[in-house]
């Protein structure tokens, strides 16, 4: 509700740099799958100052949902964001344990406390495509810097665990795979061919 009464994604008095920013850190809210700060955040990504069209008073696909404010504005800040984000090797997530008769271990604690950038990246982008208008578009021009960022992972991964295999992260790369290989089940069939291809290349 702050975002969108005090910093709409067109606003004159916060450079474009800060906006990325908050994009960046306000995103991944998305993975928490909440109704409610999913509505308001779409909210926020598909109105200009001034409106305040709910994203769920209209249909999901429905026509009628002007999606020009998002395209032309709010995309390509969406996108840096997500460059950025990707530039990182690590994020901490909170992990929330819903059961209270498991209590982890000091090193379980750890390991579900980090989560490697790409992995995370790879699900928010499957989250989105729940809202067709604003996760193709977004998907299509972040799934390029996705793949590259997974293949500069390679050479780095087998180096590590030649030479030191404690401190080589583990599963990395068969997490990212897997990542990818949910986020191409989002694909229609003809970009899911084009997908495959920039995979190869």
């Amino acid at each position: 509700d702050l975002l969108c009464a005090a910093f709409p994604l067109d606003s004159t008095t916060v450079t474009r740099a800060d906006i990325v920013e908050l994009l960046r850190r306000t995103l991944f809210v998305i993975l928490r799958r909440d109704m409610s700060l999913n509505r308001r955040l779409y909210t926020w990504l598909l109105n200009p100052s001034g409106v305040a069209t709910m994203v769920n008073s209209v249909p999901v696909g429905d026509d009628r949902l002007d999606t020009s404010f998002f395209t032309h504005t709010v995309l390509s800040m969406t996108v840096d964001a997500l460059r950025g984000f990707l530039e990182g090797d690590t994020v901490e997530v909170r992990i929330s344990m819903s059961s209270t008769f498991y209590t982890p271990t000091a090193a379980a604690k750890d390991s579900d406390a980090q989560q490697f950038v790409e992995v995370r990246t790879c699900r928010l982008l499957t989250c989105m495509q729940d809202r067709p208008e604003v996760g193709p578009p977004v998907l299509m021009r972040v799934l390029p810097l996705l793949l590259k960022k997974c293949a500069r992972l390679m050479p780095d991964g087998e180096k590590k665990e030649n030479e030191d295999t404690e401190s080589a992260p583990p599963g990395r790369l068969s997490d990212a795979a897997a990542s990818l290989c949910n986020l191409q089940q989002q694909l229609p069939a003809g970009e899911r061919e084009q997908g495959g291809r920039r995979g190869e290349e």
